[in-house]
């Protein structure tokens, strides 16, 4: 298990999921040959070779595979981590796949904490505690709603509001007159960071694009990451991880 923990919670920054405020982690999930991905490789830019992202460890799917068939020794009732299908592959021929784990509780407070926008965005009136324990139904029209907007799903990857809402605009939301003004919005990465090589005494913060220097959503993950780094300090990192994962 320490091979899966260690790639999701420290590479995927499932880990301020676990311990921290951010409500809730996505990881991709890739079932690309070898063949394929080398294919990519050989046409990408030299620009774009420079700045890939190699994971640490290349054998994350297969490690997921292993923790789902033991997942079920280790029930947890505040957190959600599931698999489900992505959305923009084909049925037919699914190349990735999600993961998912939510902190129900933050991100029902979340919700709450923004409840006059998700409501607007679906167009109803809803309980937060009971749609945040619901994200794990792909039948919910709640959540159909809420991931088809990149602002909303930005507050709840913990992205910050300011971030969220200005990347929506930027990319997904804004009239032609406003265009020139959205492609003025110069975004940078929260960390620069070369990832691919974590460790408990470093790994990365969440990764998201932040559009002012003084964001404060990096200086809070910042403070969450040294907190994290003293709450592992001398424990057993798989131990720990699955007491912290099944407590009430």
């Amino acid at each position: 298990m320490e091979p899966f923990f260690k790639e999701f919670l420290l590479e995927g920054s499932a880990i301020y999921t676990l311990w921290g405020s951010k409500p809730i982690t996505r990881c991709i999930l890739y079932y690309y040959t070898e063949e394929e991905i080398q294919y990519w490789y050989d046409h990408m830019s030299d620009e774009e070779k420079k700045n890939s992202y190699v994971r640490e460890d290349p054998h994350f799917e297969k490690n997921w595979e292993n923790w789902e068939k033991v997942q079920d020794q280790f029930p947890m009732t505040r957190y959600l981590l599931f698999k489900t299908d992505n959305p923009i592959e084909p049925k037919t021929d699914p190349k990735t796949a999600m993961v998912y784990f939510v902190d129900i509780l933050q991100t029902a407070l979340t919700m709450l904490q923004h409840y006059e926008v998700f409501k607007e965005a679906v167009g109803a009136e809803f309980n937060p505690f009971d749609m945040a324990y619901d994200f794990k139904n792909k039948d919910s029209l709640f959540w159909q709603r809420v991931t088809d907007n990149s602002a909303l799903m930005g507050i709840l990857f913990g992205y910050g509001v300011e971030n969220s809402w200005m990347f929506h605009w930027k990319h997904f939301d804004h009239d032609e007159k406003n265009e020139h003004f959205a492609k003025a919005l110069t975004p940078k990465s929260s960390d620069d960071s070369r990832r691919g090589k974590s460790t408990l005494a470093d790994f990365p913060l969440p990764i998201f694009m932040v559009f002012n220097e003084k964001d404060k959503m990096v200086k809070k993950y910042q403070k969450e990451r040294e907190e994290i780094k003293n709450i592992y300090k001398g424990q057993d990192f798989v131990e720990l991880t699955l007491q912290k994962l099944t407590s009430p």
